[in-house]
């Protein structure tokens, strides 16, 4: 029996395995939010660094992360080697960006200009969260994922009951945490990080941060995969997970494969001026494209062990045939409807660290024109 899941359905499959081993022979997982413990004190500290709404360093307009994910796309999509409005190596962009090319008079462009506090902002979203006295805390933000910050951000009217920052980005202190509906976001400081810690681990344990999966190495596979624009649950902290288990396990390619989807947001989907492959099975994307909730596998003849993960993974535990690539699909509409649609790109997805490299002839948008090294 597979599971197939992602984002809090991610962490509970990982809990899953850790826990009971012989339940499932295959888990497909995505996106997971696995450390929960550390990734909700993340999201309220993602709203203090935006906060007050009128500080000059908050970023309080959605047009401002369009005007910076534009930026990125034009400094970094060709950084590894192919211009195809993907970006497929945020590192390298991490190391090479320009931020200065976004500063300019905000007195006159509020919405395209970036003032040099919001720019020191966007630069520590863009970093780990690491507390005042020096303790690694959770994984920052990745280059490209621009387009979903406003996931924990907007709406952002002070006066509105609707705020994100001052209301769903204090939920789990106010509930899980025990703290009561009165605690403002404002409150939030680096001993919540200690107590989150301490409770998830006295009560509900949800965090799944086992590392050594123990006897699952023998008895099932793991196919686990994160979109390098997933801003929700920033991919660096699910290659974080991955490391962390070949850390506690040595090399892990006989039971346990990790896949990064380049372009791709939070579990499915790619903005509409990137268009990256992304389609491969996973939970919930079948949904996203037509015949829409009737929808399974990959749509237009791909439900295949090729183009479908779930169906790879299936092959693998029965059949012993590893997953080294899965060929990700992205279609265009053909009209107004949204119920017909037609193949635009497929390209290989790598096990990672492998990434998919160009053979500088074949179309940039047919997957035969790419390799995994």
């Amino acid at each position: 029996m597979a599971s197939l899941s992602t984002d809090t359905g991610g962490r509970q499959g990982l809990k899953q395995i850790q826990r009971d081993p012989d339940i499932f022979d295959g888990a497909l997982i995505g996106a997971p939010a696995w450390d929960t413990k550390d990734l909700m004190p993340w999201i309220s500290k993602l709203a203090t660094w935006n906060l007050p709404e009128e500080a000059e360093g908050t970023i309080s307009d959605t047009s401002l992360f369009t005007r910076l994910q534009e930026e990125v796309l034009k400094q970094c999509d060709s950084l590894d080697g192919v211009e195809d409005n993907i970006v497929s190596s945020p590192s390298a962009c991490r190391e090479r960006f320009d931020f200065s090319r976004i500063r300019c008079d905000v007195t006159t462009d509020k919405t395209g200009c970036w003032s040099q506090a919001q720019i020191e902002t966007a630069r520590t979203m863009y970093s780990d969260y690491i507390t005042d006295s020096g303790e690694f805390v959770y994984k920052g933000l990745d280059y490209s994922s621009e387009l979903e910050w406003s996931t924990f951000l907007f709406p952002a009217d002070p006066a509105s009951s609707s705020n994100v920052r001052r209301n769903f980005d204090a939920q789990y202190e106010r509930t899980f945490m025990d703290y009561g509906s009165g605690w403002q976001i404002t409150s939030y400081n680096d001993t919540v990080v200690d107590d989150a810690r301490i409770r998830d681990q006295s009560s509900v344990q949800a965090s799944a941060d086992q590392y050594d999966l123990g006897s699952y190495r023998n008895t099932g596979k793991v196919l686990l995969y994160a979109g390098l624009a997933d801003a929700t649950v920033p991919v660096q902290h699910t290659t974080l997970y991955y490391e962390r288990t070949v850390e506690a396990m040595g090399n892990v390619d006989d039971f346990f494969r990790y896949f990064q989807i380049p372009g791709m947001g939070h579990c499915w989907g790619t903005p509409d001026n990137v268009k990256a492959p992304w389609m491969i099975g996973g939970a919930g994307q079948a949904a996203q494209r037509p015949p829409y909730n009737s929808g399974f596998s990959v749509p237009l003849g791909n439900n295949d062990t090729r183009h479908d993960a779930l169906l790879a993974l299936i092959d693998w535990v029965e059949n012993g045939n590893e997953v080294s690539e899965i060929i990700a699909s992205e279609f265009n509409f053909t009209d107004t409807t949204l119920q017909n649609i037609v193949t635009y790109r497929q390209r290989p997805i790598c096990m990672y660290p492998k990434t998919a490299t160009w053979d500088g002839q074949g179309s940039q948008d047919d997957a035969s024109s790419w390799r995994c090294t």
